[in-house]
């Protein structure tokens, strides 16, 4: 689910914006454990996976123009989103371990999921006990062109700059677990600021 504000406004053709701000809700529920599901054993209840407002939570976006004189023209794009919450998770065994094999009725010798169930669950048996936030995302595009007409030829310039504050926020972590060496280190780091140059060639 979600609510959205916007916000709209063009004056004269010579500026204008849009704003838009929305809130997002994402709830997972989960109302029973599958019968060959090996998780059973390691939650008291199933409602223990139970995901309230995870994803997303806010996300915010601004364009606005601005028209200079000589037919140039500033625009203005402004993106943001939340983090996303991570809920940590442990296991009763060495990280790295493999499961030991168990023989089955049949004679087959398969890994053990009960085993690695134990050791892979939420830290405290229960989603949201303990975790992260990852950072809040933020983003500026600035865009700067100009028109010029020659006969029958129209020629538009544009040159946009992307990350235009060149912000390093970061959308994961190497891992959820907090056994592993690199359980702090972020992850999928936002591209940085670049620069881009258009020339668009119209006939009438």
């Amino acid at each position: 689910t979600g609510l959205q504000f916007n916000l709209k406004r063009n004056f004269t053709g010579v500026w204008g914006f849009m704003a838009n701000y929305s809130l997002h809700y994402a709830s997972y529920q989960k109302l029973a454990f599958d019968p060959t599901d090996p998780e059973q054993f390691v939650y008291a209840s199933p409602r223990d996976l139970d995901m309230d407002r995870y994803g997303v939570r806010w996300s915010f976006h601004l364009s606005t123009f601005y028209r200079l004189p000589w037919n140039f023209m500033v625009a203005l794009f402004v993106q943001g989103q939340s983090g996303i919450f991570l809920s940590d998770r442990t296991g009763d065994y060495e990280r790295t371990q493999s499961a030991p094999n168990v023989t089955l009725s049949n004679g087959r010798r398969v890994a053990d999921i009960g085993w690695a169930a134990f050791n892979n669950y939420y830290v405290g048996k229960k989603w949201g006990t303990q975790g992260r936030y990852t950072d809040d995302i933020w983003s500026v595009i600035l865009t700067l062109s100009k028109a010029f007409q020659i006969g029958q030829v129209r020629l538009e310039g544009y040159m946009d700059i992307y990350n235009l504050f060149n912000w390093a926020s970061y959308a994961s972590y190497s891992s959820v677990d907090i056994r592993h060496d690199f359980y702090a280190d972020k992850t999928k780091p936002q591209s940085p600021r670049s620069a881009q140059v258009t020339l668009k060639i119209g006939f009438n």
